[in-house]
């Protein structure tokens, strides 16, 4: 029982900073009467990609991008190769002692960095949006992926009585 507790304390500072997201998110940007928020992507501090039921959306501090799903054909998935996504990588000893920098390549798999992500669009212009690697990456990959369907077999229209 107790443990069940604490995990629900846990949660709660979560929860109150996910309202503070999503109330300064959609204060923002304006929504049509039925889209919805469906994934939110924090890249940066200032910096978020909204994925709704009918656009993709990247929030900037002092920008906002929508490409709607009609535009999207599909994603490039991440600029990545080892020439290019080099980064320095301190080697840290158990008690915390820099030994040195090492330069490797950066994978998409690997969690802590960020990688441009291509979105092509149907006039075969590709939008690069920074995105940061690991699982928050993949989510967003089978999210573009869906929505490739999306915008491919079926019209979004707003139903009005």
């Amino acid at each position: 029982m107790n443990r069940k507790l604490s995990k629900e304390r846990k949660a709660v500072p979560y929860l109150i900073k996910y309202q503070v997201w999503r109330e300064t998110i959609l204060s923002r940007i304006k929504l049509s009467t039925y889209e919805l928020p469906v994934l939110l992507t924090r890249v940066r501090e200032e910096e978020w990609i909204l994925n709704t039921t009918e656009h993709f959306i990247q929030i900037k501090k002092s920008s906002l991008e929508k490409i709607p799903y009609e535009q999207f054909r599909f994603h490039e998935g991440p600029l990545w190769d080892e020439e290019t996504a080099r980064r320095k990588i301190g080697i840290l000893r158990k008690t915390g002692i820099l030994l040195g920098l090492l330069e490797r390549p950066v994978h998409p798999k690997r969690k802590g960095h960020i990688l441009p992500f291509g979105i092509m669009l149907a006039d075969e212009e590709i939008k690069y949006w920074d995105m940061p690697t690991g699982d928050t990456m993949f989510a967003f990959w089978n999210v573009t992926k869906k929505c490739e369907l999306i915008g491919r077999k079926y019209q979004i229209e707003e139903y009005r009585n």
